[in-house]
């Protein structure tokens, strides 16, 4: 019932802030945390939006997991949260979409090779 009413609580934040888009930075953290199991959400790095958009830390951690906040740029609330040693891999998937490259050509393209600890993620 907690998480239930903290999804709706952050709803609500997120219908607040439509029209400006980027969330204030207390929010982005608390919604990128939701991802993770509830012992690695304190500590963990938090990657989320400036207000021009770019992807910022906006919370260092020390606990090897890593959150990413909602992309404001895209339809709909998504959230991961993953091991620190999966970052290069995330980040170079980043890169690609930043170059424009379909789903298809992501998939030709090699990537970082990297053994994937864990990864979580909330949709809606």
């Amino acid at each position: 019932m907690k998480k239930l009413m903290t999804l709706f609580v952050l709803a609500v934040a997120f219908s607040a802030f439509a029209q400006n888009k980027i969330l204030p930075k207390d929010i982005q953290i608390k919604t990128a945390v939701l991802a993770a199991p509830e012992m690695y959400r304190e500590d963990a790095t938090v990657l989320g939006y400036n207000q021009e958009g770019k992807l910022i830390t906006l919370r260092e951690g020390n606990n090897g997991m890593v959150c990413l906040a909602d992309d404001p740029n895209k339809a709909g609330i998504s959230v991961a949260c993953y091991g620190a040693e999966l970052e290069p891999f995330m980040a170079r998937g980043r890169e690609l979409v930043a170059e424009g490259k379909s789903n298809e050509e992501k998939r030709e393209v090699p990537l970082v090779t990297a053994s994937i600890p864990f990864l979580f993620k909330l949709e809606s």
